[in-house]
């Protein structure tokens, strides 16, 4: 029986569309979660942002929820983690609030150009997290000519992660994995920029304790006082050590809004590279990198579907769609589809590209289509793994995560395309999260003995002969109709 003042560890994930909040046990059980979801608004094409007002009222509303759950167990809380999307961009004046009304999510165009002129400018330094040209210097670029007066007044730019941990203690920091991508700020991009390193968050290690939980908030969530709040780490980082990847050549699909592949190395693409394939690297613990790309279109493809043929992408609808799906054979009877709903991604992004459907007939109905949007993202996801592994990257173990990696048939898909068994659990980057918390409480020595201890078991989904060499084909397919609709070479 477990002790019940036993530490407790909760977690909080700021993720593209919800915000999950998970207390955990040192043994990784999960003792209580919610999830809170909130809006992102697209007012112009290419235009994506959220509202830090939102941030705010998802996490008071999960933590909140989290500490009812535990009921008098809350007052063994231990610590509390983060990890958070990005890039973003929150400008703070002196008092830590937010001048800015809006943050561009990492899926906002607009600071494109700009992050081409600061590569002409300054080189290729700062590249690392989220797509090439519009990480954080980018955004921060696009400011100052979008919003010359907020710009002025700032007395911080700082990322999404940055800007909650500041509101949750008083205190302002980042880490390598949410901010500069590497252990400092690139100095030259900023010097360009004309903005200060004062101006930017110190950067910590993800273990550090960067403060407390503020009186006022612990009071109101009914947690405890002085309850630690460590440094943390970026959303796809502690989704991937919440999968048990923590090893080089440990490679993670996420399947949540957007398709990512994540592979673990201990020596990382070139920022060159990554600019010429629209791809990522940031360091993860212990010496790891994250090398990989985005398909643009994941779980969110799905969701369309839904939206545009039954009205609704509610859980049930999802449900029916894959229920359907599971009836129609590998290949999807010869339909096809290009997940570019956002444009194309890595490894040869096309903002211009337009998803779509090829190869249909009279014959054909909606379980065809959603097959061919689940092989569709997969097919995405394989191009980027050829190309990490045409670049010297190994990746001999795949793991699966996000809201997508529940469904078996997707797992399944996943593994004949990459000819690697897929294997998922229960852990996500709530549990990623509890994983770091663990370290920098001192519960856990390091990184791989708390990963032994937290994450549970996976269930494997291995991959057929017959359908991976039908795969094999249909992602040829898939290559060459990509080429002739973009008017590309394949």
């Amino acid at each position: 029986m477990r002790e019940v003042n036993a530490p407790i560890l909760v977690a909080v994930d700021l993720g593209t569309t919800n915000c999950k909040a998970a207390a955990f046990s040192l043994d990784g059980d999960c003792l209580a979660s919610e999830s809170v979801a909130y809006p992102t608004q697209n007012p112009r094409e290419g235009w994506y942002e959220q509202r830090p007002a939102d941030w705010r009222a998802a996490v008071l509303r999960a933590l909140r929820s989290v500490a009812s759950m535990l009921d008098e167990r809350a007052a063994s809380v231990a610590g509390l983690c983060l990890s958070a999307w990005g890039p973003g961009l929150v400008l703070l004046d002196r008092e830590g609030e937010p001048l800015n009304a809006a943050s561009p999510t990492w899926q906002d165009v607009r600071s494109l150009e700009h992050g081409r002129r600061l590569v002409r400018d300054a080189g290729t330094a700062w590249v690392g997290g989220g797509m090439p040209l519009t990480g954080f210097p980018a955004k921060l670029a696009w400011a100052i000519d979008a919003w010359p007066e907020l710009t002025a007044d700032a007395a911080h730019a700082v990322g999404v992660k940055d800007y909650l941990l500041s509101w949750l203690t008083g205190s302002l920091a980042t880490e390598p994995s949410s901010g500069p991508y590497a252990d400092a700020w690139p100095d030259a991009v900023f010097d360009v920029l004309g903005w200060e390193a004062g101006r930017l968050p110190p950067v910590l290690a993800s273990t550090d304790r960067l403060g407390v939980l503020r009186a006022d908030l612990a009071a109101a969530l009914g947690l405890p006082t002085g309850v630690p709040v460590l440094a943390g780490l970026n959303d796809g980082a502690a989704a991937t050590l919440g999968t048990g990847a923590y090893r080089q050549g440990d490679g993670v699909v996420s399947l949540g809004t957007n398709g990512v592949l994540r592979v673990l190395t201990e020596s990382p693409l070139s920022a060159e590279t990554c600019l010429a394939g629209s791809l990522f690297r940031y360091p993860v613990v212990s010496r790891v990198w994250a090398c990989g790309g985005f398909v643009l279109s994941g779980g969110s493809a799905l969701s369309w579907l839904a939206r545009a043929t039954s009205g609704s992408s509610e859980s049930a609808e999802i449900e029916r769609l894959l229920d359907d799906a599971a009836s129609v054979a590998a290949g999807s009877d010869g339909v096809s589809f290009l997940p570019y709903l956002v444009g194309k991604g890595s490894p040869r992004p096309d903002p211009e590209a337009t998803a779509a459907f090829l190869g249909l007939r009279l014959s054909h109905r909606r379980a065809h289509l959603t097959r061919a949007v689940l092989e569709g993202v997969a097919f995405g996801i394989r191009e980027i793994a050829d190309d990490l592994v045409s670049l010297g990257l190994e990746l001999r173990r795949l793991l699966v995560t996000g809201g997508g990696a529940a469904s078996p048939l997707w797992r399944g898909i996943l593994a004949n395309v990459l000819g690697l068994s897929a294997q998922h659990g229960a852990g996500d980057s709530t549990l990623g999260s509890a994983i770091v918390l663990s370290v920098g409480l001192g519960y856990y020595p390091d990184v791989s003995t708390a990963v032994a201890r937290l994450v549970p078991e996976p269930t494997t989904t291995a991959s057929t002969p017959a359908n991976r060499g039908i795969y094999q084909a249909a992602y040829r397919a898939y290559r060459q109709l990509d080429a002739t609709t973009r008017g590309v070479t394949a």
